[in-house]
């Protein structure tokens, strides 16, 4: 079933449907986002979670400081979720939309190999009834052209070249942190944000549908709550439950992908043989395993590290897995695992002291979490690879993961080849 036959289908239904709670739906396996889901983001809450859930509007929201809000009741199974990197914090005004931590079900929502689904709260509600025919007309199948749009960079050379550098003193800073006598520190992850803007807003291609075909190994995201739109390709799992099933990834130690075969093959081998790569990877591992052991009284089994590799990246990935005991819910697993030393540092407490000192920018949902529960279980993806829209700006986010041993100029490369794989995806040079 195409989209105008979705649609047409749950008009019916629509005007049918009686009073009290109704949820409507319409087999509809395979449906890409409607090109109206790019245009609705001015307006209304909208999201995209992965190549197989797209959804618009809130028909229930929770929200506060406490990962533990993903367990509340909720007048349906399906609960989409997002979290900041750092809950506690305030976030600024270019954050301010999106909230701490929130719990919400849409509206009108699809998921790959089901459907679309329709909800009201009351079928009698004249405005209800109003708002869901709003949503239904953004079923349109009509395609906008893909432009490239023309950049300008926020931060003259000068100045950028002086970002540079204030950022690799701060590099400097945490690896004295880090290899002080008795330090309590053994990793910290450093972000850093870069400018950029368009012609014209106007003018913007579908960034999301550019990056999940440029990044087909990646998870593709997007939210928005009818502010600035904060979207990109996840390489990073933090769990996946299927049933009682857990599966966590660990992901640390990052290499370009080489220019042909050989160089390749030499950049991944360098990568797996790194003392300091490898170092970096096992404090993630390993404090992953731990908490996983407290939480569950079970330890998992780990697999790896292995080469990852990407369209434009090469990373070590360990996977841990176990058989959850029935008491552990998602919201203990989220307030457990979340942010691990792969977006923060070890231990987690002193690193986030560290960061909230260090860090000029608020990271907001750069390092957080993003994803959705049903009945057949929940994934929660690291929302990392990222950029904020906001109008004609552009705000690119990286991290790198700074160890004893750590070298500046090589931590600011970094960070830079992981906002090139997001550029190159949109057209634009490097």
């Amino acid at each position: 079933m195409d989209l105008s036959s979705a649609r047409r289908a749950m008009a019916e239904w629509l005007r049918a449907c009686g009073p009290g709670p109704q949820e409507g739906f319409v087999a509809a396996p395979a449906l890409a986002p409607p090109a109206g889901f790019q245009r609705a983001s001015a307006r209304l809450p909208q999201a995209r979670l992965g190549p197989g859930r797209w959804g618009l509007d809130a028909i229930w929201r929770r929200e506060g400081l406490d990962p533990g809000l993903l367990d509340c009741p909720a007048p349906v199974a399906t609960r989409w979720f997002s979290l900041r990197f750092d809950p506690q914090g305030e976030p600024d005004a270019r954050w301010r939309s999106f909230g701490r931590v929130r719990v919400w079900t849409p509206r009108l929502e699809w998921r790959a190999g089901v459907g679309l689904f329709l909800r009201l709260e009351d079928g009698a509600d004249p405005r209800e009834r109003r708002r869901c025919r709003q949503l239904l007309d953004l079923l349109d199948p009509a395609e906008d052209p893909a432009r490239i749009p023309t950049w300008t960079a926020l931060e003259p050379p000068a100045e950028s070249a002086g970002a540079c550098r204030a950022w690799q003193r701060q590099v400097e800073q945490v690896l004295a942190t880090l290899t002080r006598p008795g330090a309590e520190l053994d990793k910290v992850v450093l972000a850093r944000r870069r400018g950029l803007q368009v012609a014209r807003a106007d003018l913007a291609p579908d960034w999301l549908a550019r990056l999940a075909r440029a990044q087909p190994e990646s998870w593709p995201y997007q939210l928005s709550w009818g502010g600035p739109v904060w979207l990109g390709a996840s390489p990073e799992r933090l769990f996946t439950r299927r049933g009682r099933q857990l599966e966590a990834q660990a992901l640390a130690g990052t290499r370009p992908r080489g220019a042909d075969m050989a160089r390749d093959r030499r950049l991944g081998r360098e990568l797996l043989h790194s003392d300091k790569e490898r170092r970096e990877h096992a404090v993630v591992r390993d404090w992953l395993r731990e908490r996983l052991t407290e939480l569950t009284g079970v330890p998992p089994a780990a697999r790896g590290p292995r080469l990852r590799r990407l369209a434009s990246l090469q990373h070590l990935e360990s996977r841990l897995s176990l058989r959850l005991p029935a008491d552990v819910t998602d919201g203990a697993l989220l307030a457990a695992l979340h942010p691990t030393p792969a977006l923060c540092g070890r231990p987690r407490g002193a690193a986030l002291a560290l960061l909230r000192e260090l860090e000029p920018h608020d990271r907001g949902l750069y390092g957080g979490v993003l994803g959705f529960r049903d009945n057949g279980g929940c994934e929660a993806r690291v929302a990392i690879r990222g950029a904020l829209l906001q109008g004609r700006r552009i705000w690119l986010w990286s991290g790198a993961g700074l160890v004893a041993g750590s070298d500046p100029g090589d931590e600011w490369r970094e960070t830079t080849d992981k906002q090139q794989a997001l550029l190159q995806a949109w057209g634009r040079p490097a």
